[in-house]
């Protein structure tokens, strides 16, 4: 498993705007999983990691650099315990590409920062309308989502993509659709760990998707 992303710098606000877990070689979309924000995301390649510190408004992508305790790490995982013989692309989309690993502070610059001209185009990833299922997972904090998820909404939603791994009940009126989700590498304990996985799992089989 590697992992892969593109950043791109905007007046000193860094963006990532891609990102994905590869298994093997295949260029296959297995799935997308939605989340909040992408954290303090680096490039594993020192050189490329400085010429992206050091640029403005240029794309840089390369390797990931994922730890032990990583979400990606988390991410591979889940996926690992719930797929078997893995080939392909997972694709991470955020509700905001601002990168940070504070939510609340990302959604307060969002909140003072999502009119600014210059940030147009990136604060947003589009999601392919033809994903074969999106694994939801962007917190539970739901003052910090709903303003992300309404504005997701406006630019066409999730329409006719399977939406996985949402709690039952909660349902927004607005939005239509479950939208608590969990973040799995804040699952403490082994057995909320085990307890999600099992829910996952059941989660991808309604829909007729888990191996």
């Amino acid at each position: 498993m590697k992992a892969f992303g593109s950043f791109i710098k905007i007046e000193g606000i860094e963006f990532r705007t891609e990102a994905y877990i590869q298994w093997g070689e295949e260029k296959d979309t297995i799935g997308g999983i939605l989340l909040y924000n992408p954290g303090n995301a680096y490039l594993s390649d020192a050189e490329r990691q400085q010429k992206f510190l050091h640029s403005e408004k240029e794309i840089v992508f390369g390797e990931l650099l994922v730890s032990h305790n990583d979400p990606i790490q988390t991410i591979g995982q889940i996926m690992e315990e719930c797929f078997s013989n893995l080939s392909g692309r997972l694709h991470i989309y955020n509700l905001l590409n601002k990168k940070g690993s504070n939510r609340k502070d990302a959604f307060t610059w969002y909140q003072e920062n999502k009119h600014t001209p210059a940030f147009q185009g990136y604060l947003f990833s589009p999601i392919p309308k033809d994903l074969p299922w999106i694994w939801g997972a962007w917190t539970k904090d739901n003052h910090l989502t709903k303003p992300l998820l309404y504005a997701l909404k406006e630019r066409g939603g999730l329409p006719n993509i399977p939406l996985i791994g949402v709690f039952e009940g909660n349902i927004d009126p607005i939005w239509g659709a479950r939208t608590k989700a969990a973040y799995p590498p804040y699952i403490a304990s082994e057995e909320d760990y085990a307890k999600y996985l099992f829910w996952l799992r059941r989660s991808f089989r309604n829909h007729g998707i888990s191996k």
